[in-house]
C-alpha cells in the first residue's frame, strides 16, 4: 500500500539519520527517499525532519510521529500473522527481548522448540535489561520480553508471572566454600565479581548484607557479560550473586555450585510482558504456550498460569 510504503521510509529515516544511508539500507534511490518523504510531509501538514549538514534530525513532529508509526508497524505485522493463521499456517516473524538470566539457558531451549515446532516463525531476540524492553514494547520495537523485572503499571502492557527461578551465591564446584555451611561473614574473604547495579538482584545482595550489619563486598569485577562471569568462576576462587537459570547447565553438571549461606537464597519472578493486543497474535501465543511447555517440564520452576 502507499501509504504504509511511505511510512517504512520515514522510519528508515528516521533510524538511520541520513538520507542516503537509508535509501542503502530500503534498497531505493535518494531521490525516490526523498520525494517520498516530501509527500509525507504535505499530507501531515508538517516538516518532520531538519536537514543539517550531517544528515537529518528529527522535529518535534517527527518525534511524536514516530511513537505511533512503530506502533503501526507492529500491529500491521501481527495482523499479517493473525490473517496467515486463519489461511492455516502459523506464520511470522517475532521480536523478543530477554533478559540476562533468559539468554544462556532457558530462551536457547524455547527458540529451537518454536523452530522445529512451528517452522514458518522466525524470530530476532535481543538481550537487555527493562530499562531497554519495556520502552521497546511500548514503541513497539518488540512484540514480547522475558525476563527478572517487577510487574509493570503500563496501562498499555500486560506482565504475566511466568516462573519462578532463585538467586544465589554461586562459585565454582571446586571453591573452598562448596558444600559447606557458611556465614555471610565467612563469603567476605573471598573476592567477588558482580552484576552492575541495573541488575536488580545485585542490588537486593546490598541490602541482605546490610540487614544483617554486614560491609558490602567490593567486587573485583563488574560485568553484565554472563560468559565472562562464568569464566572467572569456573577458573577462580570467585563468588557471585545470580539467577540460577543464568548458569543452570553448569549447575546440572556439577560445575557450579549454590553455596548454602542462609538468609541469602532469593526468589525471584520471571516475568512474561506484551503489549495488550499483541497475545492475540496467533505467532505469540505459539510462542507463549511453547515458552510454558518448556518450563513447566522442568521440576525447579513452579510455572503459574
Amino acid at each position: 500500500m502507499e501509504f504504509s510504503r511511505r511510512l517504512r521510509h520515514f522510519l528508515a529515516i528516521y533510524n538511520s539519520g541520513s538520507l542516503g544511508q537509508a535509501a542503502e539500507e530500503i534498497h531505493i534511490t535518494q531521490p525516490a527517499l526523498s520525494k517520498s518523504l516530501h509527500q509525507l510531509e504535505d499530507e501531515m501538514g508538517v516538516q518532520l525532519f531538519e536537514r543539517t549538514p550531517s544528515g537529518v534530525v528529527p522535529t518535534v513532529y517527527g518525534q511524536a510521529l514516530s511513537g505511533h508509526v512503530r506502533i503501526i508497524e507492529a500491529e500491521f505485522r501481527s495482523a499479517e500473522a493473525e490473517i496467515a493463521s486463519l489461511r492455516g499456517a502459523t506464520k511470522g516473524h517475532l521480536h523478543i527481548g530477554v533478559g540476562p538470566s533468559m539468554a544462556p539457558h532457558l530462551m536457547p531451549q524455547v527458540s529451537l522448540r518454536v523452530s522445529e515446532q512451528k517452522p514458518g516463525i522466525t524470530m530476532t531476540i535481543v538481550e537487555g535489561l527493562s530499562s531497554d524492553h519495556i520502552p521497546a514494547l511500548r514503541r513497539g520495537d518488540l512484540d514480547l520480553a522475558v525476563g527478572t523485572w517487577p510487574a509493570t503499571n503500563d496501562k498499555d502492557l500486560v506482565s504475566e508471572n511466568l516462573l519462578t527461578d532463585r538467586v544465589a551465591i554461586l562459585a565454582s564446584s571446586k571453591h573452598p566454600l562448596c558444600g559447606k555451611r557458611v556465614t555471610l561473614p565467612d563469603l567476605l574473604d573471598y573476592p567477588w565479581i558482580l552484576p552492575p547495579h541495573t541488575q536488580r538482584w545485585r542490588n537486593r545482595l546490598d541490602e541482605i548484607l546490610l540487614e544483617q550489619g554486614h560491609d558490602l563486598p567490593e567486587p573485583k569485577m563488574t560485568t553484565n557479560s554472563p560468559t565472562l562471569l562464568r569464566s572467572v568462576l569456573m577458573k577462580h576462587n570467585y563468588l557471585s550473586f545470580l539467577p540460577t537459570l543464568c548458569l543452570e547447565d553448569d549447575l546440572k553438571a556439577g560445575l557450579i555450585c549454590p553455596l548454602e549461606v542462609e538468609g541469602v537464597d532469593e526468589p525471584i519472578d520471571v516475568m512474561l510482558t506484551y503489549r495488550k493486543r499483541s497475545v492475540v497474535s496467533p505467532v505469540c501465543h505459539a510462542f507463549v504456550e511453547i515458552l510454558r511447555e518448556v518450563t513447566s517440564k522442568n521440576e525447579r520452576y513452579a510455572v503459574r498460569s
